[in-house]
C-alpha cells in the first residue's frame, strides 16, 4: 500500500478529483 499526498481543495470533492486520484493510483 502506497500513500500519496494529493494537495488541493476538497470542498466539495467532485468527480474531477476522483478521476485524477484513480489515474494516479494506477501509477503506483
Amino acid at each position: 500500500m502506497v500513500e500519496v499526498v494529493y494537495p488541493g481543495t476538497f470542498d466539495p470533492v467532485h468527480y474531477g478529483h476522483l478521476d485524477i486520484v484513480k489515474r494516479a493510483s494506477k501509477l503506483f
